[in-house]
Parts: C-alpha cells; sequence; structure tokens
C-alpha cells in the first residue's frame, strides 16, 4: 500500500476508477475535476449506478466526504453513493453513512481489494504511479513482462523494478519530445534508435543508453562544427547493412569521424604543392567514395610513397 499512499489526488483517482474495473465494475468514468459536486467516479454495478468520492487521506475521514457523495449522487443520475479511501473514517462519518445508505472503503477493504486482484491473477502488480493513464498498454505489459521475467520470485523486487522502469519511460519520452535543435536529424535518430537498440526491453538501460549517447555526440565525436554533408555521409554508416551490430555501427562512426579530422590536419600540413596534393586527394576519393577513413589512409600512404 505505500505505492497507492504516495498518489497524488489525481493518480489516486484514477488508480481507483482501475481497480473498480478489475472489480467489475462497468462504465466507469472519472469526472471533471473542478465544479464535480463531489463526486470524484461514477461506475456501474449490480444495476445500480453510484456516486463516488475518493479520498488519498494520510489522516481519517470526515462526515464530509459522506455529505459530498450523497448529494453529489443526484447530479448524475446516481441510485447509490460511495466514498472510497485509502486511509479510515471518524466515527461520526460511519454513523451518518450508515442513516444515509452510503458505501464506506476504508483502508482495510481497500488492501483486500488489491489482495482479491493478486489471489485472481498472480501475474498482478500493484501499479506504480499514475502508470494506467501516463503510459500506453502495450508498454506498460512490457514493462511488468521483464520485471516478472527478472524477479520471478520477488513481488516486491518486481516492483521496484517497475517503479524504476516507469520513471525511465517517463524520463525518456521528455527527452524526444524535447529534442535536441543542436544534434542534426540523422545523428538523433541514431542516438534514439541504437539507444533502444541495446536495452533488451530494459528502459532504465535505454535511458542510460540514450544519456551517453548525447554526450558521445557532443563530447567525443567532435562533429558539431562539421558541415551537414559530412555527418549525413558518416552517419550514413548506420543505414547500411554491412554493419549488423550496434558495436560495429558506433565504431565505423567513429572511424570515420576520426578519419575526416586526420584529413583536415593532412591538408593543413601538405608539403606538395596545391595541384600535386589535389590530384593525390581526388584519387583517394575515388577510391574510398563513402569513407573519409579510406581517403585518409589511401592519401597518406600516397603522400608517404611520393616523398
Amino acid at each position: 500500500m505505500s505505492n497507492v499512499d504516495n498518489l497524488s489526488g489525481l493518480e489516486f483517482e484514477k488508480y481507483i476508477a482501475w481497480l473498480l474495473g478489475r472489480k467489475g465494475y462497468q462504465e466507469v468514468e472519472i469526472t471533471k475535476g473542478s465544479g464535480d459536486f463531489g463526486v470524484d467516479i461514477v461506475a456501474s454495478f449490480g444495476g445500480s449506478k453510484y456516486a463516488i468520492q475518493v479520498k488519498r487521506y494520510s489522516s481519517n475521514v470526515s462526515r464530509r466526504a459522506v455529505s459530498d457523495a450523497v448529494a453529489g449522487k443526484g447530479h448524475y443520475f446516481c441510485s447509490e453513493a460511495m466514498v472510497i479511501t485509502n486511509s479510515h473514517f471518524t466515527k461520526q462519518a460511519k454513523i451518518f453513512a450508515e442513516s444515509v445508505n452510503c458505501v464506506l472503503v476504508d483502508r482495510d477493504i481497500l488492501i483486500s481489494w488489491i489482495m482479491e486482484c493478486y489471489s485472481e491473477d498472480r501475474n498482478y502488480i500493484e501499479p506504480i504511479g499514475a502508470i494506467n493513464t501516463t503510459i500506453p498498454d502495450d508498454v506498460m505489459e512490457q514493462i511488468c513482462k521483464y520485471a516478472k521475467e527478472t524477479w520471478p520470485d520477488s513481488i516486491h523486487l518486481q516492483q521496484t523494478d517497475i517503479e524504476i522502469n516507469v520513471e525511465a519511460y517517463n524520463k525518456i519520452s521528455r527527452i524526444k519530445d524535447r529534442g535536441n535543435n543542436k544534434i542534426p536529424k540523422k545523428v538523433w535518430n541514431f542516438i534514439i534508435q541504437s539507444a533502444k537498440e541495446d536495452s533488451h526491453g530494459d528502459f532504465s538501460i535505454e535511458l542510460e543508453n540514450l544519456q551517453n549517447n548525447i554526450k558521445w555526440w557532443e563530447n567525443e565525436l567532435n562533429l558539431k562544427e562539421a558541415p551537414q554533408s559530412v555527418i549525413n555521409n558518416i552517419f550514413n554508416y548506420f543505414y547500411d547493412d554491412k554493419y549488423e551490430t550496434l558495436f560495429s555501427k558506433r565504431y565505423s562512426i567513429e572511424r570515420e569521424a576520426e578519419g575526416y579530422h586526420l584529413l583536415k590536419e593532412l591538408k593543413k600540413s601538405r608539403s606538395l604543392p596545391r595541384i600535386e596534393f589535389n590530384k593525390l586527394y581526388a584519387k583517394a576519393q575515388r577510391e574510398n567514395p563513402k569513407s573519409y577513413r579510406g581517403t585518409y589512409n589511401d592519401l597518406k600512404t600516397s603522400l608517404d610513397n611520393y616523398k
């Protein structure tokens, strides 16, 4: 229950709505929030329609919550009222609820609901945060499946793993949404795809890869001042089928970036007349039309032989 206790008010509402669905309630709907007439969720069960007030509290819930649920049920054309909390109810709230036929679901009953979900489905894992609404269902299924496969004998470790991966997924999404105007599109696509490729379904690893790939571009390749055409040529290696593994792709990109810088230095330090140098350079380019490193190696060999 500690994970439930740490939810925000809105997250708790969404979690309860999800849990009601697991309990067999139908037409579960969260109301609009402000101006909700004291009703957070509307749901149907057993032929009755319920106006539900949801309270995530650290202290006992007062009679006021019961009054709000009862008063609001008419607005939503409900026949029954209910208050659900992760805490407990005051004595006055219990007495009043009994007199107006309002159903009370306190912490003990809520825990039993959660345990019922687990007993009915041994694969059930208590949601962490607002994962039911902020993450696509297929992604959540992937996260849960990975946790169960990684920690088959420990529900606690599964929940911890899920929490870590949910947080990582959200950070990855924010990085992708924000983008990076300083990184060319072809480079950005490589950074995103290679981070995912080497993660094996673990979003925490994918996040680490993504952060490392950004640093790799910014601090190691030293291509930020290179012309766009050079960057495109170098990163075309990513799309070359002969480079099948991530390691070989990164290695080829690093070698091409190094070749580009070595060529620049070679041009600066040339000792041959410009015409002769350009002839050798053009010959090396023709023999290595897609490779800066290959061009450098051939040009360096030709220059050494020319001497």
